[in-house]
Formats: structure tokens, sequence, C-alpha cells
């Protein structure tokens, strides 16, 4: 297993400006409609329960998002009442832990000490860019009116970007990779990440000094890989809840085919902790000892089919297929001539199978509509081509349900996503 997580947040056109993002991804055709009025889902209250939205992005952000996922934390210095709001954290449902730009704390949060040395962690992701800073510790609470309703004490974060921290070391800074250490890089303040994994690295970076994730400083600059025990690792927060501390539940309404300028739903801890988060699903879908179910798509088998709310559309790669043209000068993105509609079927290791339908539409077009925000068509092509990312797009329209590995819930054990 690489240092890369199976799992893909992928920035898609991120990091131009408005003009250039229009034109990069081809330019010209028709425009959807600017005048499709806000989405949303009523959101449920209770203290297992928060708002995420898809929307324009944090303060200070000068490039145009498309399809982030946000939502807000409250982060403390542990055991005071010294706290902060954290707004636009995009919500992660491929990664594990909670990670924030160091430029978007004010506060002075504990550095986490292994064999005495301070603690740093490298996270990449096959968008080729990559997340470095020290390990550090904080009281964190989401859900409720106040986000007051659900805490994880003492629990290991990371802060990227922070000025004054060694320089990430060549296994993780790789020339081929960007650093994600503000929020024009990163589009959001910081990553929730809400995956099926209870670590970002587990029993791998317990055994393995080298492992690619954790180093010690040793100060002027010198850093080591070093082994790390689980609970000093970066945790998801979901498993130190108590009670509902099994997975979440993401919900979210359905948007306009030429794009909607926002879309509100629901974050839900806990899955059968409480009346509000029975599951309905009917598919289940277990991953195999890699983290991904199979996917039939286009006359093709996908080993690597996985569901990511942090990726900003669906992402496949096609053998050259003629429907599934790329955008002139942005080749990051599909421009079909025509809104293509085609399905793909799911199959997992506990025998389960579902059909999800895939509507991919002209980015072109959708882009071309500036009022939007929030699209259920929007895709691209995939590094890898055993890969499809069911990424954002996926989740409108639907309750998601992620497991955590090894939970029980009223569908079984985890992990699994079921929709």
């Amino acid at each position: 297993m690489s240092s890369f997580l199976h799992s893909i947040w992928w920035k898609r056109c991120l990091g131009m400006t408005l003009a250039s993002l229009l034109a990069g991804c081809g330019g010209g055709g028709s425009s959807g409609s600017r005048n499709d009025p806000p989405v949303s889902t009523p959101t449920l209250s209770g203290p297992n329960v928060q708002a995420v939205r898809v929307s324009s992005g944090p303060a200070g952000l000068s490039v145009r998002v498309a399809n982030l996922l946000y939502t807000s934390v409250k982060v403390c210095e542990p055991g005071t009442s010294n706290c902060q709001v954290i707004d636009h954290v995009l919500v992660d449902t491929g990664s594990t832990g909670l990670r924030l730009l160091r430029s978007a704390v004010n506060l002075s949060l504990p550095q986490v000490q292994a064999e005495g040395k301070p603690l740093y962690n490298c996270v990449q992701f096959i968008d080729q860019s990559y997340m470095w800073g020290p390990v550090v510790s904080a009281d964190v609470s989401m859900g409720g009116s106040q986000l007051d309703g659900q805490q994880a004490t003492q629990l290991r974060i990371q802060l990227a970007g922070a000025t004054g921290s060694p320089a990430a070391p060549s296994d993780c800074a790789q020339d081929s990779l960007t650093a994600n250490n503000s929020i024009n890089d990163l589009g959001a303040n910081g990553i929730l990440g809400v995956g099926t994994d209870r670590q970002d690295c587990g029993t791998l970076c317990e055994d393995v000094t080298n492992n690619g994730y954790y180093h010690a400083d040793h100060g002027g600059g010198a850093l080591m890989g070093i082994a790390v025990p689980r609970t000093d690792q970066i945790q998801q927060p979901v498993s130190q809840f108590s009670p509902h501390n099994n997975g979440v539940i993401i919900q979210l309404p359905t948007v306009a085919s030429s794009g909607s300028p926002s879309a509100t739903g629901n974050m839900i801890f806990g899955i059968g902790t409480a009346d509000n988060n029975q599951p309905t699903s009917t598919s289940v879908m277990a991953p195999n000892l890699w983290g991904y179910f199979t996917t039939e798509f286009d006359g093709r088998v996908l080993t690597k089919g996985f569901v990511d709310s942090g990726s900003n559309g669906w992402f496949f790669g096609t053998t050259a297929s003629p429907a599934y043209r790329l955008c002139t000068n942005a080749p990051q993105w599909y421009c079909p001539t025509s809104t293509q509609t085609a399905q793909a079927t799911n199959s997992s290791v506990n025998g389960q199978t579902s059909s999800v339908n895939v509507t991919v539409a002209n980015a072109r077009d959708l882009f071309n509509n500036s009022a939007a925000y929030a699209y259920s068509n929007l895709a691209g092509p995939v590094g890898d081509p055993a890969a499809f990312d069911f990424g954002l797009p996926f989740f409108f329209g639907r309750s998601v349900v992620t497991a955590l590995d090894e939970a029980n819930t009223p569908l079984g054990q985890g992990p699994y996503v079921a929709y």
C-alpha cells in the first residue's frame, strides 16, 4: 500500500479566476438558466445533526469553486472554554480526520509529542496535492444548534501550512505534488474526513517507522519517520463521539440540471442510534480489502469503485469513448456534445448489487451559469483507468450512509457505504 489515500479529493478547475474557468473549460456554447432558485432540504434538529451546504466558498477565496460540500466545526483549546467556530470546512467521506489550515485557526493548540519529539503528519491525494503540518490536540464539537451536541475531547488533528514548521520531507512533498496551504489551494478552511477508517493510517503506522504519514522533528529541520500508536494518530472525529459514533448519514436535495446557486442538507451523526438516524437504505456496499467495490460502466468492469463526498464530480476513465469527449483546453472535465445518461452497476464483496444513473452534461455549459455552485451532472476523467469515483453529484437526492470500520449498525457491521 502506498502512502496515497485510495480515496480522493479532486480539485477540478479550482485555482482559476471565473473568466479563465469558463474559457478553460471550453468557452462559448449555450448557457443554463441563471434564475434557478436555491434548492434545499429541511434541516433536521437534534444534538447529532448539523447543516451541510454547497455554496460559493469561504471569505477571502479568490477563485470559483464548484460542488464543494461545507460545514462548520467548533474547536477549543483542550479543557478550556477558549473556542473558535471554523466555517467552510470540506465534508469528505473519502478520508479520515480533521485537517485545518493554520491560517484559519486563532487558538493555541498543543502539539502532540512522539517519543519526546514534536509530531508531524503528511497526507497525499491522488489529485497530486498534499497536506503537511503538526499533529495537535483539540476539543472538537459538532451537532446541535450551537455546535455543542457532540464532542471529541483531546482529538488529534492536523494544522496544515503552519508557519515555523520544518519543511515537508521529500517523501511527502514530491516534485509532482502541490501543497494545500491556503484557501485558494484547498477551496476551504480545512477538511473534515468522516470516512470509514478510524485513523488515517491504523496498524501500518503502529508497526512501520517509515510509513510516509508520521514524522518526528529532531531539531534543525531534521525529520525522521516514526511509528505512532493509533491513539496519537489523526482520528476520525465521529468515532470519538458518544453515543452517535458508528458513522454518518449525509442527506442532500436534488438540484436543477443547469446547476443551482446552493444546496443545503443534513449531516447526521450515528446510524440507528436515535430516531432521526434510522437507515432506510437498500443497497449496502462493503469494500474489499483495498477499500473498493466493483463498478460496471460503459461496457467495462472497473475494480476500484468508491463513494466520496470530497470529490466534486463523477470521475471515471474511458477508452477514448466519443460520448465523453474532453473539454477543449481543459482536459480535466468532460464536454459531451449532448448530455449523456448511463447506468453504473455496483457489486460488493457482500454479494449486493445496485444500479446508479449517471448523467454527464457539458462542463463548459454548466460553468457558464455563473450563479451556480451545485451540479449533479459534472464529470471528468480519473487518472486510474480502473477507478470510478462516485463524487458529490452522487449525493444529490440521496441519503448516503457511511459506516465506520468494525462498527455495529442496523445494516450490519462496518465498513460500508449504503444508499
